[in-house]
């Protein structure tokens, strides 16, 4: 019978740790979950900048070959978008870049 105890004490510490193990890998997970999340979010809003800023410069290549666009408009509407564009490559960790 001791046999028997000392077996099921050690099966119950073994599946308490596969427990608290599960949970950590579980936590980890949702974890992961929240980034990947964030980074979707960040990919949807560079995606939708990107478009708008080539919906801008189609814009001023159609009034470009339209002969419609002057020297000025056109460093007018393109020096904001390459600052946009500047600014978006930039990397947050280090802002001297």
């Amino acid at each position: 019978m001791r046999v028997l105890c000392a077996v099921l004490e050690k099966l119950l510490r073994c599946q308490r740790r596969i427990l608290t193990n599960q949970n950590l890998i579980l936590e980890r997970i949702e974890d992961m979950s929240q980034v990947l999340d964030q980074v979707k979010d960040f990919a949807a809003k560079i995606d939708e900048a990107t478009n708008a800023i080539a919906a801008r410069i189609q814009t001023l290549i159609d009034k470009i070959n339209a002969g419609t666009a002057t020297p000025e408009e056109i460093a007018a509407v393109l020096q904001p978008e390459v600052d946009r564009l500047t600014e978006l490559g930039k990397d947050p960790s280090n802002p001297a870049i």
